[in-house]
């Protein structure tokens, strides 16, 4: 209604008469005004929010546990062998973990069965080479992933972790033993998390053939496993991830 008059007039010749407009719209105005500085400030303020999360995305250093820091992970599971066994050991007890070390899918049936009873908002997947060693059919491990995957899909979002050499795998590539690779493998999860909705490839590729992440810095005997560093930087990369598909 405003506009629609002040359009019609000659705000040249009508100074005076556009000021009495403005004193006795003052209060439409200032509303008015008011509602624009008032959603300015709050975009200000949001982006400013969104801004330091990003910033403190990396904040997990491994001298607490977990979920102080991150408390996401209280809405997290994880399932698999000595991979995921490992992350208790090095990073504390917090964290809700169905392991068994030295088994290939196959036999980690149990694992995820329990933790389907205890269902989380994550369900996250991070197996070693074991299949690789025992050289289980490609397709095999295909089908069991899915299976696993399938107990969980309606009520979680499912994270399947890369499929990670070590300095034990290397040697037994460099021996000419395995039936597979370990790229092949690690193919196949990709094809699982593909073939769904709500299943997510974690890609841990920028982790390969470091050797600071191995455990056999600390422990010559180990040169399967990875280190204290190597689950630090796995929780704060997994939060990051989390973070984006939440």
């Amino acid at each position: 209604m405003l506009i629609e008059y002040l359009k019609k007039i000659d705000c040249k010749k009508n100074i005076s008469k556009l000021v009495q407009i403005l004193y006795e719209y003052r209060e439409r105005i200032a509303a008015t005004l008011f509602m624009i500085l008032f959603t300015v400030l709050l975009a200000i303020l949001t982006d400013k929010k969104i801004s330091n999360e990003n910033i403190n995305m990396n904040l997990y250093d491994g001298k607490t546990f977990v979920t102080e820091t991150y408390p996401i992970f209280k809405d997290v599971v994880f399932v698999g062998d000595s991979y995921s066994h490992f992350l208790a050991l090095e990073l504390g007890f917090d964290t809700t973990i169905y392991s068994s070390p030295g088994l290939p899918l196959e036999k980690l049936t149990y694992c995820f069965n329990s933790a389907k009873k205890n269902m989380k908002k994550y369900f996250v997947v991070f197996i070693g080479p074991n299949d690789y060693m025992v050289n289980t059919d490609l397709k095999k491990f295909n089908k069991l992933l899915s299976n696993y995957v399938e107990l969980f899909i309606n009520d979680s979002k499912v994270i399947l972790c890369s499929y990670l050499p070590s300095m034990y795998t290397d040697d037994i590539k460099n021996k000419g033993v395995a039936k597979y690779n370990i790229s092949d493998y690690d193919d196949e999860i990709r094809k699982v998390a593909n073939s769904y909705n709500k299943v997510y490839y974690f890609d841990l590729s920028d982790f390969i053939g470091k050797k600071e992440y191995y455990k056999y810095l600390v422990d010559e005997l180990d040169t399967i496993h990875f280190n204290h560093k190597f689950y630090v930087e796995f929780i704060n990369k997994l939060n990051s991830f989390i973070m984006s598909i939440k």
